[in-house]
């Protein structure tokens, strides 16, 4: 069964509080609460292998999965090897901590200088930043780390913004079932 990795980041910035849409409730129950980046990208997983049926599969980094003794690059690997996702797609909701993915970003240059080309998607929320001529995106939140996104962007297959966690949840369906096949 083929995987897509969903990273970003975990947490939303201090004093931001965000309900959880009707579907990530639905699909989490209890889980969906507090509602934070992963617990977004966890409902995203669930909702790909359902509308699928089990034909793709969504990777999460999640503690629970995570092995005694296993650091976070360790376990990153491992759950790339174990899994060898087609794609990674990035989830970036404007409130969010952006430092999050600067871990990620790092693995994956990684590979780019061992000469792997990791497909790369980036989910941007409108208002993180502003497309510009050429495939350039200026990442617009201020005081938080944004310029380790532009290089992101850079290797980045493809960028796409949305509005509603719904916009997004149809957004990363469609790419996944109709753009990575």
């Amino acid at each position: 069964m083929p995987s897509v990795f969903l990273l970003g980041p975990d947490q939303w910035d201090d004093t931001v509080e965000v309900a959880p849409p009707a579907w990530v409730a639905t699909l989490l129950g209890p889980g969906a609460h507090p509602f934070t980046p992963h617990v977004l990208r966890k409902a995203l997983a669930i909702h790909l292998e359902r509308e699928s049926s089990g034909e793709w599969h969504g990777l999460v980094m999640d503690p629970v999965g995570q092995r005694p003794g296993e650091d976070d690059a360790d376990y990153f690997e491992r759950i790339e090897g174990e899994n060898n996702p087609v794609a990674y797609l990035f989830i970036i909701p404007e409130k969010a901590k952006i430092i999050g993915t600067v871990f990620e970003e790092g693995m994956l240059r990684r590979d780019f200088k061992y000469g792997v080309k990791p497909r790369i998607i980036l989910f941007l929320e409108e208002g993180t930043a502003l497309a510009l001529q050429g495939g350039v995106y200026e990442f617009i939140s201020k005081g938080k780390r944004a310029r380790y996104l532009r290089s992101l962007a850079r290797k980045a297959e493809h960028v796409e913004f949305w509005r509603t966690f719904d916009e997004l949840r149809d957004a990363v369906l469609w790419r996944v079932l109709v753009g990575l096949t």
